[in-house]
């Protein structure tokens, strides 16, 4: 964890602030011991810091030191600034206190505006449309979890609606499509499964460890196994062309084929055609542009969708 502490120290005295080794030791759950070697660490890196004893002392940034920018172009800098801070409430927010304070406690100069005014240039926003979910409440067992190996217990409410205890080896956090998920092996299944954070109800980090099998997370094995299990079609829509926009949005100006021959200038209706994944969420998909769409093909497509509207129609009436 040496390495960890001496990351989360480097963060904390960027702020411009002055800290003891009993604070530094209070703050990362550690000994004074190991707060003073994470320090010689850090100073044999090269790290700007001073160090001052006596009454009043402890630790701090030397305030003449500047970013050096020869690793990281500015551009690069302010666009991780920028999705740094795009994280507060979530997954990284009890790590990570915002870069902007520590820009904002750097000497006034050029290189600090033109930081500012290249992280303000862009804005990364990971939440869905009104999203109010708060993820950094299970957000400390998990990642404690998966850099100590060890094994974690949840209670996972599952698609079917049913909620069952899991033994869970953690592996990674993966955020996609706007929802955060857990990368885990699971006991039961005796494979690996993406948990939804939605989903945990209860999480419980267990005193067992387990044997970390060696994964190139960054080649997303999550992936591969979502498109081996599920089926490919085609399908083929007549489309009101007013909402268009809404169906490249989904699909992508790339894999929809408009056919031309069947379509006029004056006409209301788009014909075209595209590849999708056959499952229940793309029945309920295609089902929320209502009427303005018409399913020409495949004949199992329009069966499954007629059927889940009977069933509506059914709970209504009766």
């Amino acid at each position: 964890m040496k390495k960890y502490v001496s990351l989360g120290i480097m963060m904390t005295l960027y702020s411009g602030k002055r800290y003891t080794a009993p604070m530094l030791a209070e703050k990362y759950e550690t000994s004074v011991k190991t707060i003073y070697r994470a320090i010689d660490t850090l100073l044999e890196a090269g790290m700007p810091i001073r160090c001052i004893s006596g009454k009043g002392g402890g630790y701090e940034i030397i305030k003449e030191s500047k970013i050096d920018t020869s690793f990281f172009t500015l551009s690069e800098l302010g666009s991780f600034i920028s999705f740094v801070n795009s994280t507060k409430g979530t997954i990284f927010a009890d790590d990570l206190t915002t870069l902007e304070e520590r820009i904002n406690s750097l000497p006034e100069s050029k290189l600090k505006y033109d930081l500012l005014l290249e992280t303000n240039s862009v804005v990364y926003d990971t939440e869905n449309w009104g999203s109010t979910c708060n993820n950094g409440l299970i957000n400390k067992h998990i990642k404690e979890s998966i850099l100590e190996c060890r094994k974690l217990e949840i209670e996972y409410l599952s698609a079917s609606s049913s909620s069952a205890k899991r033994i869970i080896h953690p592996y990674t956090i993966v955020f996609k499509s706007g929802v955060w998920y857990l990368y885990a092996y699971c006991e039961t299944r005796k494979a690996f499964r993406l948990f939804k954070f939605t989903r945990i109800k209860t999480i419980n980090k267990l005193n067992c460890s387990f044997e970390r099998i060696e994964i190139d997370t960054h080649s997303k094995p999550w992936n591969k196994d979502f498109h081996n299990n599920l089926e490919k079609i085609k399908i083929k829509i007549l489309a009101h062309k007013e909402i268009m926009p809404e169906i490249v949005d989904w699909l992508g100006t790339n894999n929809i084929k408009i056919h031309t021959q069947n379509y006029r200038q004056n006409s209301d209706n788009i014909c075209l055609e595209s590849e999708v994944i056959f499952s229940k969420g793309l029945i309920h998909k295609l089902m929320q542009f209502g009427d303005n769409i018409t399913i020409l093909s495949p004949q199992k497509l329009k069966n499954e969708i007629a059927n889940e509207c009977y069933n509506i129609y059914k709970t209504y009436t009766n």
